[in-house]
C-alpha cells in the first residue's frame, strides 16, 4: 500500500469512528427517552434492560452509518483543503480523483459489509426485539399509588386515595370504583386501609376499615343499594407479574424481520395470487366494457420474481455456498441399451394400466347409469335442483348448491375478511356464506350489492339496479378491492428488498458526493461539515421515505422509488467533482459567508455592466 493511500485512509478512520459513535448515541438517547415510560416501574432485571438496548443498536447503526461516512468525508477533505494539502498534492501532479480512489474503494467494501449487516444481523435483531417487547408488555408492575389522583389498577378497577404512608402501606380516605360487573358498578368508600401483596406475590390485597359500599341492584337500574362495614377485604388478582423471557421460537416474521431470501420466497408465492386476481379483474373490466362501454385501465402487472433478490440469492449466495458446501454426488448414467430396455418396459406397463383403467371406467359408468334409472323410477324429488330434469341429484361435474365451486379462484374461504360496502350495500365477509353455484365470491358479492338474490336471480329490492352493467361494475369493484390488498402486500416486500441494498450503497454515494463540497468550502470548519451533513442526509431521507410511500401505494415501481435518491446524489457528486477538477485556482473559496460575499459582488458587477450598456451615448461632432 502506498504512503499516500495509507495517509488518506488514516485521515478518515478517526472522524468516521467519532461520527458513528456520536450519531448513534444521539439517536439512542432519543429512543431511550421514548421507551422509558414502557420500561419504568416494571421491575425488569438489568439483563433484560441491557438486552433491549443492545437489540436496538443494529437499526440505529443501519441509519447512522451512511451519515457518519458523509461527516467523515467532509471533515477529512475539508481539513486537508484548509491546510493547503490539496494544493500541494495538485502541485505534485496528484489529482483529486486519485485522492478519492482509496476512500471510494473502502466505501465500496463498507457498503458490501452493510449489505450483509442489513440482510442478516438487522432482521434477527428486529425479530428478537419484537419478542422481548412482547415479554415486557406482559410484565405487570406493582401498584405505586399517587395521592389525590385517579390510579388505574386494572382496566376495570380504579382507586383514589388522599394520603399514603409509604412506611406502613397505610392509605387514608379511600375511594374504589369497581366496573367489573358492567352496569352493576360498585363504589366503595373507606376511612382508611392497608395495601399489601398476597403471599403468592401476584395478587393485591386491600384491607379497608370503617366505610360503606354502594352498587346498583341487579335488574333495577334506578335502585341503589348501600351496605356499611367495619372491615372489608378487596382482592385483585394478577397485579404483580414478573418478567419472563420467552424462548424466542415465534415463527411469525414481518417484512422487517426477514432476510432478503426469505422475502424473495414469500414474494414469489404472493406474486402468483396477485396475478390470478389481476387476471380476474381484467376479465371483469372487459365484461364491463362490452355491456356499458366504460373503459377501466387495469393496473400494471408485477414480476413473478424480484430481479435484484433473485440475483443476490440465487447467483451470488448460491455460488458462494457452492464453493464451501460439499458437492452432491451424481448417480452413474446407465448405458444406452439399458435405457432403451427400460423405456420399452415402462411403455408396456403404461399401456396395460391404461387398458385396465378404461375397463374399470366402463363398468363404473354402467353401474351409475343403472343406479340413476332405479332412483329416477322410485323417488321423485319435491324440489328440482340443478341437474337432470325431475331428479334431486346433481349431474356429475356440475356445482352442488350450497357448496363452494371447486377450481374457482374464490373457492377457498378466508375467514376474517370484511369487504367494504359495494354501492352502499354491506357485503357479508368471506367465509360466512357460500357463493351461488357457478359464481365466484366477487360475482356473488356483486349480485348481492345490485339487490339480486344469487340463488334464485330474483330482485330483493325494487329500488336496486339490476342491469347487467351494474352487476359487472360491482364485480369490478369487488375484484379491485382484493387486488389492492394483495398488491400492497407484494409491493411492501419489494420495497424492503430494495431498501436494504439502497441504504447500504448510500455509503459509497456519499463518499462520491462529499469531497467536492468540502473542497468548495475549505475554511468552513466543523459548522459547514455538520450543516451540510444534516441538509444532505435530510434530503436523502425525504426522497427515500417519499419514494417508499409512493411505492407502497403502487404509484412507482419499487426499484425507482428506492434508488432515485442514490442516482440523483451520485450524478450531483460526479458533476461537482468534474467542476473541482476543471478549476485551476485551488485557494479560492472559504466559508459560507465568503461565498455569499463573492456572489453578492458578482451580482453587483453584473448590474453595473448592464446599466452601462443601457446609457445613451453622446453623439460625436466632427470638426
Amino acid at each position: 500500500m502506498k504512503l499516500l493511500t495509507r495517509y488518506i485512509i488514516r485521515e478518515h478512520v478517526g472522524p468516521l469512528v467519532f461520527a458513528l459513535s456520536a450519531l448513534t448515541s444521539l439517536l439512542m438517547l432519543q429512543y431511550v427517552a421514548r421507551q422509558l415510560a414502557n420500561l419504568a416501574g416494571k421491575g425488569l432485571p438489568w439483563a433484560a434492560i441491557g438486552e433491549f438496548f443492545v437489540l436496538s443498536l443494529p437499526f440505529t447503526i443501519a441509519m447512522t452509518m451512511p451519515m457518519a461516512v458523509l461527516v467523515a468525508t467532509l471533515y477529512a477533505f475539508g481539513r486537508m483543503a484548509a491546510e493547503h494539502e490539496i494544493t500541494a498534492f495538485k502541485a505534485s501532479g496528484v489529482r483529486v480523483r486519485s485522492l478519492m480512489a482509496p476512500v471510494l474503494l473502502c466505501a465500496f467494501a463498507l457498503s458490501i459489509g452493510m449489505v450483509w449487516f442489513n440482510d442478516q444481523v438487522l432482521p434477527a435483531a428486529n425479530h428478537r426485539l419484537r419478542i422481548l417487547q412482547q415479554d415486557i408488555a406482559r410484565t405487570k408492575p406493582t401498584v405505586a399509588l399517587r395521592e389525590q389522583a385517579m390510579n388505574m389498577i386494572t382496566e376495570m378497577f380504579f382507586m383514589r386515595v388522599a394520603r399514603v404512608n409509604a412506611e406502613t402501606n397505610r392509605i387514608y380516605d379511600v375511594v374504589i370504583y369497581d366496573l367489573s360487573k358492567g352496569i352493576e358498578r360498585k363504589t366503595v368508600y373507606a376511612d382508611s386501609g392497608v395495601i399489601s401483596l398476597d403471599p403468592n406475590g401476584r395478587d393485591m390485597v386491600i384491607q379497608l376499615y370503617d366505610g360503606f359500599a354502594q352498587e346498583f341492584v341487579r335488574g333495577e337500574s334506578r335502585r341503589l343499594q348501600r351496605s356499611f362495614f367495619e372491615t372489608q377485604t378487596v382482592r385483585q388478582k394478577g397485579i404483580a407479574q414478573g418478567f419472563e423471557n420467552s424462548s424466542g421460537n415465534d415463527a411469525f416474521k414481518s417484512d422487517r424481520e426477514m432476510t432478503v431470501c426469505e422475502m424473495h420466497r414469500r414474494y414469489k408465492s404472493d406474486a402468483v395470487d396477485v396475478e390470478r386476481i389481476r387476471q380476474e379483474y381484467v376479465s371483469n373490466t372487459d365484461r364491463l366494457r362490452k355491456v356499458s362501454g366504460q373503459r377501466i385501465t387495469p393496473p400494471r402487472a408485477r414480476p413473478r420474481a424480484e430481479p435484484l433478490a433473485a440475483l443476490y440469492c440465487e447467483q451470488f449466495l448460491g455460488r458462494i455456498a457452492g464453493l464451501f458446501l460439499p458437492k452432491k454426488v451424481e448417480a452413474q448414467v446407465p448405458a444406452p441399451d439399458s435405457l432403451r430396455q427400460d423405456a420399452v418396459r415402462q411403455d408396456s406397463i403404461r399401456q396395460d394400466s391404461i387398458r385396465q383403467d378404461t375397463v374399470r371406467q366402463d363398468s363404473l359408468r354402467q353401474d351409475s347409469t343403472r343406479r340413476d334409472s332405479t332412483r329416477r323410477d322410485s323417488v321423485a324429488s319435491p324440489v328440482p335442483v340443478t341437474g337432470q330434469p325431475g331428479t334431486g341429484q346433481p349431474v356429475p361435474g356440475q356445482p352442488v348448491p350450497g357448496q363452494p365451486v371447486p377450481g374457482t379462484p374464490d373457492s377457498a374461504q378466508v375467514p376474517g375478511q370484511f369487504p367494504p360496502p359495494i354501492n352502499g350495500i354491506p357485503v357479508l365477509p368471506r367465509g360466512s356464506y357460500t357463493p351461488a353455484p357457478g359464481l365466484t365470491y366477487s360475482q356473488d358479492s356483486a349480485l348481492r350489492a345490485a339487490g339480486v338474490d344469487p340463488m334464485t336471480q330474483a330482485v330483493q329490492s325494487p329500488a336496486a339496479d339490476t342491469s347487467e352493467a351494474a352487476v359487472a361494475l360491482g364485480a369490478v369493484n369487488a375484484t379491485g378491492l382484493q387486488l389492492i390488498a394483495a398488491r400492497e402486500s407484494l409491493d411492501s416486500l419489494a420495497v424492503e428488498i430494495h431498501k436494504k441494498f439502497a441504504l447500504s450503497l448510500a455509503c459509497f454515494v456519499f463518499v462520491l458526493f462529499g469531497p467536492p463540497i468540502a473542497l468548495r468550502f475549505p475554511r468552513g470548519g466543523v459548522g459547514v461539515t455538520i450543516g451540510v451533513s444534516i441538509v444532505v442526509f435530510g434530503l436523502y431521507y425525504i426522497c427515500l421515505m417519499g419514494g417508499e410511500a409512493l411505492a407502497d401505494k403502487g404509484q412507482l415501481p419499487a426499484y425507482v422509488a428506492m434508488w432515485i435518491a442514490n442516482v440523483v446524489f451520485a450524478l450531483a457528486g460526479v458533476a461537482l467533482l468534474w467542476r473541482v477538477e476543471s478549476t485551476t485556482d485551488n485557494s479560492r473559496g472559504g466559508g459560507f459567508a465568503e461565498w455569499r460575499a463573492d456572489r453578492k459582488a458578482r451580482r453587483a458587477l453584473a448590474r453595473a455592466a448592464k446599466a452601462k450598456t443601457r446609457e445613451p451615448q453622446s453623439p460625436v461632432v466632427s470638426a
